[in-house]
């Protein structure tokens, strides 16, 4: 177990012991490491080296003192301390019955260094002379996930007696006090400087609230249980918090203040009684100070909020209460909630508002709950709420199972950018265990989209997502066991329906439509959708011209793994020439456009009627001679762009000619990022060219004509 070596001498004098007896000694104890270590293993602690613990003693008939010195290593995982007492002492006086002593510590560690001196006294006839003081440093930490070097070093001093204490912790950039005169009433201060929280911990990128500062005091009894606190909090240069709570004879009072949020409470704590009230004056200026500590998007929501909670004994009500709540140019106005907790179940008594100046005006009406609502907590969390005829909840959840009926009879939305609508639903959810249930039918009743893609890049516009390779590679990662067990555990049988017609309506465009869709999913597969869009009928304006949709178009879902739709969108444009009938099927991924017209046309005269309303011999034959037609072609390759992305192609080029008669049409499509294939159109002749990139200027190309072939290099420059 250990060795043990002890070496004593001593010198007296028979006939006077008391007076000539002087003696030392010195035991020498060394653990056995592997002894040691078979003990601690269960515990997962290794020692890696003991040092001998030294006692060395000396004294005669009157004192008494004994000095030790230890040191060692050991560690746990990654964790390894080490430490080492050396000039070490306690003294004990026979005659006056005292001890005094100091113990010198000194803990190495891998997460901190620590050094500790204590030294203290006591008459042992007298407890109540005891006296104490101990500091301890603390440097080089080294804590995973935490840095407290702005901190360092962190001291720590503490002195008292057998009744009192007083305690002082003080570092560069805190100070910390707390003493008591009797061990019952304890006082306590903070007082520190801007502490740069985001250097001592990792925060999330929407944490703003980095540099905080702290001023504080106050004091508790532990008997009487009285007691106070003021504190006033600051965070980053101007977010300041204010608390100032109180209890005295078993009775309490709390402020907390803002500039945008005010809470007090008061009342009693034994028995239980306690009135509070949060107030809001304005939800606009409570964003914008929170936005100081936390990135988020505001919203344009304004309006004073007033939150009573009142708790008595186990009964516990609340009460919230707004004039006028603004949304943009909406407004809810007299807002009132009341609910009632007892025994386990929430009663909700109220739920009242108004809605005014929304643009659907099913949507300007009160509100109210038709009933009561229940909500019964527990192992089995029953609910029951009917809201306003117009929505019903009801179910339960237990530990293995939820049930949730939801029934929706012509409930309004509108959102501004999008549109409105009115809902009618019966939705039943089950979960049992892993598995889950999602069965039901929704009906869109009079529904109206309003929504028009803004004026700018599609990667600046918050409705449209890119999604790249990288992207997607991320996306499969992150939600890689969230998707498997959707797959697996999820159920899904919904009916989508319009029972009338939805409506399209935008500047330039008005699109009447049917749908009739479900949605399908089978445990351990993906989901699948059956059904059309039909129906489809309107008009759409672009470049100037109308063009009018067939109410026969259709776009079909076949309820196939993946969701690929068929389309068959039939299109007219109506001249006073000539009609021309534009008709897209296909796929997603390989749509098919056919241009056709009324009487037969070529695709050259029938580019040419949708670009400029007349056929292309006529083009450049107008009053305006040169300069107009040089004119009508630039406008119209700078159209023919949007030409080319709504039929799918890379590229559509018009150019005069030969011999100033109509114009030349060229239509191509990319076969990869360098090489395109395009077909030429001139006069009755056509031929095909393969057209390389060789870098951003230099090109190469080669022509395949009725009676000849060519190869080009030719040189491009882009002007702007």
């Amino acid at each position: 177990m250990a060795k043990i070596g002890l070496k004593s001498n001593a010198f007296l004098n028979i006939k006077d012991i008391n007076n000539t007896l002087n003696f030392k000694a010195n035991l020498n104890t060394k653990a056995n490491k592997k002894y040691l270590n078979q003990i601690l293993k269960d515990y997962n602690v290794t020692i890696d080296s003991v040092g001998d613990f030294n006692i060395n003693s000396s004294g005669n008939m009157k004192k008494l003192r004994v000095n030790f010195d230890f040191e060692a290593k050991a560690h746990q995982h990654n964790f390894t301390l080490n430490p080492i007492i050396k000039n070490s002492f306690v003294n004990f006086s026979i005659l006056k019955n005292t001890l005094d002593g100091k113990i010198d510590l000194k803990t190495l560690s891998s997460m901190a260094n620590l050094k500790t001196i204590t030294t203290f006294s006591l008459n042992l006839k007298k407890l109540d002379s005891l006296k104490y003081n101990s500091s301890m440093s603390v440097r080089d930490t080294n804590i995973k996930g935490v840095n407290l070097k702005q901190l360092e070093p962190i001291n720590f001093k503490a002195k008292g007696t057998k009744n009192s204490i007083d305690v002082k912790l003080w570092s560069p950039k805190i100070k910390i006090n707390a003493e008591s005169r009797d061990f019952q009433t304890f006082d306590i201060s903070i007082d520190s400087k801007k502490i740069d929280i985001s250097k001592i911990v990792k925060l999330p990128k929407e944490v703003l609230a980095k540099l905080v500062k702290i001023k504080a005091k106050g004091d508790y009894n532990i008997k009487n249980q009285n007691g106070y606190i003021d504190s006033k909090i600051t965070i980053n240069k101007n977010f300041n918090l204010d608390l100032k709570a109180k209890i005295k004879n078993k009775k309490l009072s709390l402020n907390f203040t803002h500039k945008a949020l005010k809470v007090m409470a008061k009342g009693k704590i034994k028995p239980l009684n306690i009135k509070s009230e949060i107030e809001i004056k304005s939800i606009l200026a409570l964003q914008k100070e929170l936005k100081k500590i936390y990135f988020f998007e505001k919203q344009k929501i304004d309006g004073k909020i007033i939150l009573k909670v009142n708790i008595k004994k186990e009964n516990i009500d609340v009460e919230l209460t707004s004039k006028k709540i603004g949304y943009e140019d909406k407004i809810i106005k007299n807002i009132l909630l009341k609910s009632h907790y007892q025994n386990s179940k929430i009663l909700l008594e109220n739920l009242n508002f108004t809605t005014f100046k929304f643009k659907e005006k099913n949507l300007n009406r009160s509100f109210s709950l038709t009933k009561k609502g229940i909500i019964t907590l527990g192992e089995k969390i029953n609910f029951d709420i009917a809201f306003n005829n117009m929505l019903n909840i009801k179910g339960y959840k237990d530990k293995n199972s939820t049930l949730a009926k939801v029934e929706i009879i012509k409930f309004p939305l509108e959102f501004s950018e999008y549109g409105n609508l009115m809902v009618n639903s019966k939705i039943t959810f089950k979960q049992k265990n892993k598995k889950s249930y999602l069965q039901g039918e929704i009906d869109l009743i009079d529904m109206n989209i309003n929504y028009e893609p803004k004026t700018m890049g599609i990667d600046s516009s918050k409705d449209i997502i890119i999604i790249t390779k990288k992207s997607k590679m991320e996306k499969k990662f992150r939600n890689k066991k969230q998707k498997s067990n959707f797959e697996k555990n999820f159920f899904i049988n919904l009916k989508i329906n319009t029972p009338d017609s939805g409506r399209y309506k935008v500047d330039g465009a008005e699109i009447n439509f049917m749908i009739n869709l479900a949605i399908n999913k089978e445990f351990g597969k993906g989901v699948t959708i059956l059904g059309q869009i039909n129906k489809i009928d309107g008009f759409y304006k672009v470049m100037g011209k109308n063009f009018i949709i067939n109410e026969k178009s259709t776009i079909s879902f076949m309820g196939l793994k993946e969701i690929n739709p068929l389309l068959d969108i039939s299109l007219k444009y109506e001249l006073a020439e000539t009609t021309i009938y534009i008709t897209v099927t296909g796929d997603k991924y390989h749509p098919k456009i056919k241009f056709s017209s009324t009487p037969i046309m070529s695709k050259k005269d029938i580019f040419s009627y949708l670009l400029f309303g007349t056929s292309s011999d006529k083009i450049g034959q107008k009053k305006g001679g040169d300069n107009k037609k040089v004119a009508e072609l630039f406008i119209a390759n700078a159209l023919t762009k949007d030409i080319a992305k709504n039929i799918g192609v890379d590229k559509i080029k018009l150019t005069e000619g030969k011999g100033g008669e109509g114009i030349d049409i060229e239509v191509g499509k990319r076969i990869n990022k360098k090489l395109m294939m395009i077909i030429k159109n001139s006069g009755d002749k056509n031929s095909i060219k393969l057209e390389y990139d060789i870098n951003k200027n230099w090109g190469i190309d080669t022509q395949t004509k009725e009676n000849a072939n060519s190869i080009n290099i030719f040189y491009k420059r882009e002007y702007r």
